[in-house]
């Protein structure tokens, strides 16, 4: 199995999504994907929180994605709590 991504070396980040995340021509790796797969990982994290501590916040909830986006693409960010719907 080839290491595709090289962690570590130069650009590892950016092969990092593109392996990951780019599975059809056309898909772009742009501010918007980048807002959206991490806007979605923290409401993943508090569906988590609050499933744990207080009962399902909503069946409906999923997360679209295979892989969680980098720590350091998570920093870029500030999060709103988001409503679930139960």
């Amino acid at each position: 199995m080839q290491d595709t991504i090289r962690l570590g070396e130069e650009g590892w980040q950016r092969r990092y999504y593109r392996e990951k995340f780019c599975r059809k021509p056309g898909d772009r790796l742009d501010g918007a994907f980048f807002q959206s797969l991490c806007t979605r990982y923290v409401e993943g994290l508090r569906w988590v929180l609050l499933y744990y501590y207080k009962g399902c916040p909503s069946w409906d909830w999923f997360f679209p994605y295979h892989f969680a986006p980098l720590a350091a693409t998570l920093a870029q960010f500030s999060y709103e709590p988001t409503p679930f719907k139960l």
